[in-house]
């Protein structure tokens, strides 16, 4: 019986951690907010962004270059979307998606990039 069923769930594509497959992989997601889920490929981009941390209480600057003392472009409140460009494992290059905004944040501020990953 168990074979049966591991045999049917072989064939419908179930994932180890419960992503339903079908034809075309999932992948297991995260939001901000800790809920985890899965998403059907076709929703994903290829292109990385994340989210200003929604724990952020104040604007988070984006700096002109990736140090503390450099001049703010810009501030951002929580939930907002960046594209990142790169990241060094403390400072992430990102653009703010649909504005002509870009520039420095710090890697600790971003949800959507590990800490101290780098990002080429």
């Amino acid at each position: 019986m168990a074979r049966r069923r591991y045999r049917a769930a072989h064939r419908l594509g179930v994932l180890a951690a419960g992503c339903l497959l079908g034809i075309v992989l999932s992948s297991q997601m995260t939001s901000a907010d800790g809920i985890s889920g899965c998403m059907h490929r076709a929703l994903l981009s290829s292109h990385r962004s994340a989210l200003i941390g929604p724990w952020m209480a104040s604007p988070v600057p984006i700096r002109a270059t990736p140090r503390a003392s450099a001049n703010a472009v810009a501030k951002l409140a929580a939930r907002v979307r960046v594209a990142v460009r790169s990241c060094d494992g403390t400072w992430c290059n990102v653009e703010v998606t649909g504005h002509d905004v870009g520039g420095f944040v710090r890697q600790s501020a971003l949800s959507g990039v590990y800490p101290n990953e780098k990002i080429m």
